[in-house]
């Protein structure tokens, strides 16, 4: 777009400059002059030409403009109301007896005594828009430099002098600072600056104060906003002292902007207001409105004396804590401030508890991240503390429920934890666009379902908390991630286990250093386990999960889960002895003796670790060459407990199945593969079938079990996933003629274990190991164990 020409003193630009205030009006004129009623008034804000298109008509007709009404009878009256005044009263006599009343007035100014004469003749009015320069008052320009002033400066009278100026932001900024906003108040200063951020907030300020175009359009006047930002700025650092300071910070409270204003408080040392401000907030509530980044670097800025005195202050601090992961620094600051009662929720929830609702609240909160075991009398407590709840603030109700369905995950009660999500639902319904919480609450049933098994049903709610997400008003890369981590999840279950490698690789670490309550991290725990087993070595994979030993150490709860996924994968490197050690190391209410004897029992376990820890026995006993003759009475008694969740029993199939077949029972195992393979079919958890490769390699590849079933959709797509896991690295070793056995030591060679150890956990003999280990070094062309590695790395066999 072509500009004018800006030289110093070149004769153009002072003839343009000269003839600017000149510009003709000759539209406005005509109006003003034209018959017609008897009141004629020129409404627009500082800079919109009024006062000199007044007084060019008052010239015409030979009579002063007047700053206040007459006292007598006059033919003419031309009056250009003060800016300081905000009403202008004229007698209606005077007002009466007038040929002509011309009145200069802002839109935020009123004018008493015109009453009877409004409805006798009506009125003529000019508006803001009406003041804008059209194309015939610029007709006298050049076109370039019309068209300049038409897209640039919104064709406002008082902008057209900057546009010939060579810092015409600096000139505009200045005009905006002095004569725009220094008579303002500090709220409308603020608001002003709030439109700025989101035009469609905060419109009808603008409109008294800007051009009319600017307000209809300011993105499309990057130099007004610049100028007018500049100057906003500018105004509010200078306001930022004593009461104008707390009525900026009030203003910005009233337009969901408790955050800056109390960062702005904080910014001067006025940590009381700043406190007050996040009581009226809701406190916690507050980070369901806001980023939960921008929500824990505001409350963590107060300072200590502040958090020991005022009780939302500090459950607002340790709700940041929570979202940070740092349970045990949350535990040291509850009970140094509430007392030691505090951490005993028995007592925090106790009935006629000394605690208020709010800190009982936190407390709820709080022993979901300890992974507090729900038992009868907690449960108890729970129901008394929910008779506290105020029966029409659904958003807490909805919050509760939240919190109620992560204790009935921890029970395995599915259906339970599915009504507690569900109410949670209608209550968010309720209270309207909840987006924060709506997610979190969509994200705790991706959670529950992928727990059970069901990854159809997870699919929809990771729809749903992914179309909740979209609505964020704000960056949240931590919900983000979380969602990453739903849809790597999904992509393991449908056979793929690529995108929670890249997922593990790249985002892990700051996923498992922000908040993950119980579910979700015995959630991450399988796949992650389960993700890593086919792409490392089995002694680097726990490395990978460090960021998890941080909450580990808070609270040893998950430690036996843990060590039960690690047995888990030892088994599936065929390391059973390895496997064993590390369960008979645990120490928990039943133990390997109680799982080998128990039959009937099985069906009255309770307890994510219980239903673990028997099912990784009883896969160990599967596995050996002499199985306990009422092993398959065992494996269907535990089907039949009521807190194994699907997949578990999908599993219990599989094994099911290669019992019957050890034992030569084609029928029986057949019909445990189909029942299996249609429970992983229905589900969407196809997963199972890598997990349980040791079982499931020997049964789909089994012709005579499979042959009658292989017509079946169920059968077709789960052959169709497991087949897909044929080209993992230990697949392409041995189709490159490497043995199974010697697959397996090339993997404990390069975890760095020694023949000694290599020999304990296959349990075989030290010779033996020496023997596979020359076969595989003649195969690799190699001298030893480096060369080995390397060239195996090469070979992307490792």
């Amino acid at each position: 777009m072509s500009r004018p020409m800006r030289m110093q003193g070149s004769p153009v630009r002072d003839d343009l400059i000269a003839a600017i205030p000149d510009l003709p009006r000759r539209s406005l004129i005509g109006q003003l002059e034209a018959p017609g009623p008897r009141l004629r008034l020129i409404v627009g804000p500082v800079g919109a030409g009024k006062s000199r298109l007044l007084r060019t008509l008052a010239a015409r007709h030979g009579v002063p403009v007047r700053t206040a009404p007459p006292a007598v009878a006059e033919r003419l009256i031309f009056l250009d109301v003060p800016h300081e005044r905000d009403l202008v009263a004229f007698d209606a006599d005077v007002a009466g007896a007038a040929e002509r009343i011309f009145v200069a007035l802002r839109p935020d100014q009123r004018i008493e005594g015109m009453a009877r004469l409004r409805m006798q003749d009506g009125e003529i009015r000019l508006g803001p828009t009406d003041l804008a320069f059209d194309a015939d008052d610029l007709g006298a320009l050049p076109d370039d430099t019309a068209r300049h002033l038409l897209q640039d400066f919104a064709c406002w009278p008082s902008f057209l002098r900057c546009a010939f100026e060579p810092n015409a932001a600096g000139h505009l900024a200045a005009y905006f600072r002095e004569t725009l906003l220094t008579a303002q108040s500090a709220a409308t200063v603020t608001g002003l600056s709030l439109w700025l951020d989101a035009p469609d907030r905060h419109r009808d300020i603008a409109a008294c104060l800007l051009p009319p175009a600017f307000v209809a359009s300011p993105k499309s006047f990057p130099l007004l906003c610049e100028a007018l930002r500049s100057a906003l700025d500018e105004e509010t650092a200078r306001r930022c002292t004593g009461e104008e300071l707390v009525e900026i910070a009030n203003t910005l409270v009233e337009n969901g902007r408790a955050l800056p204003a109390m960062d702005m408080l904080l910014d001067h040392g006025l940590s009381e207001p700043a406190a007050r401000i996040l009581e009226r907030a809701e406190g916690r509530e507050l980070i369901y409105q806001s980023s939960s980044q921008a929500f824990q670097r505001t409350v963590m800025r107060f300072p200590p004396q502040i958090v020991a005195s005022n009780e939302t202050v500090l459950l607002c601090v340790g709700k940041a804590l929570l979202k940070r992961g740092e349970l045990a620094r949350t535990r040291a600051l509850m009970g140094s401030h509430l007392g030691t009662d505090f951490l005993d929720p028995l007592r925090a929830l106790a009935v006629g508890s000394r605690y208020s609702f709010e800190a009982r609240t936190f407390r709820l909160n709080m022993m979901i991240c300890e992974d507090f075991p729900p038992g009868d009398t907690m449960l108890s407590r729970l129901a008394g503390f929910m008779a506290d709840y105020p029966v029409g603030d659904d958003a807490k109700w909805a919050a509760y429920y939240n919190a109620l369905l992560e204790f009935e995950i921890r029970r395995r009660h599915m259906r339970e934890a599915e009504g507690a999500a569900a109410r949670a639902l209608i209550h968010l319904e309720r209270i309207g666009e909840r987006p924060v919480l709506e997610f979190f609450i969509h994200f705790h049933r991706v959670v529950l379902r992928l727990l059970s098994g069901d990854a159809i049903h997870a699919q929809r709610a990771c729809r749903d908390a992914a179309a909740a997400l979209e609505r964020f008003p704000h960056d949240a890369p931590s919900e983000h991630r979380m969602l990453a981590f739903a849809l790597a999840c999904l992509a393991y279950e449908a056979g793929d286990r690529r995108p929670f490698i890249e997922f593990l690789e790249c985002e892990f670490d700051n996923f498992a250093a922000g908040e993950i309550w119980p579910s979700m991290m015995q959630c991450a725990l399988h796949y992650a386990c389960e993700a890593f087993a086919a792409h490392y070595p089995i002694m680097i994979r726990p490395g990978c999960l460090d960021g998890f030993w941080i909450h580990l150490l808070a609270t040893h709860r998950f430690r036996p889960f843990m060590e039960i996924r690690m047995a888990r994968l030892l088994q599936n490197a065929n390391r059973w002895n390895d496997a064993v050690e590390v369960l008979q190391a645990l120490r928990l209410t039943i133990g390997r003796t109680w799982v080998e004897a128990a039959v009937e029992d099985l069906a009255h376990l309770s307890g994510r670790d219980e239903v673990a820890y028997a099912m990784v026995w009883l896969r160990d006993a599967i596995h050996g060459a002499h199985q306990r003759s009422y092993l398959v009475h065992q494996i269907t008694t535990l089907m039949a407990c009521p807190v194994v969740m699907h997949r578990d029993r999908a599993v219990l199939q599989l094994w099911l199945a290669f019992l019957h077949r050890r034992l030569r029972d084609t029928g029986s195992a057949r019909v445990s593969l189909t029942a299996a393979l249609t429970s992983i079919h229905r589900l969407g958890c196809y997963g199972v079938l890598i997990e349980e490769k040791p079982f499931t390699g020997a049964l789909l590849n089994d012709r005579r079990l499979t042959g009658p079933i292989e017509s079946l959709a169920e059968f077709r797509a789960c052959r169709k996933i497991f087949n897909a896991e044929a080209d993992t690295p230990v697949a392409r070793a041995i189709r490159a003629g490497l043995s199974p056995r010697e697959v397996q030591l090339l993997g404990l060679i390069a975890e760095g274990l020694s023949n000694k150890r290599i020999a304990h956990s296959l349990d075989i003999r030290e010779p033996t190991v020496k023997y596979h280990l020359g076969n595989l070094y003649r195969k690799l062309g190699c001298r030893g164990r480096k060369q080995a590695v390397a060239s195996a790395k090469a070979l992307d066999w490792l």
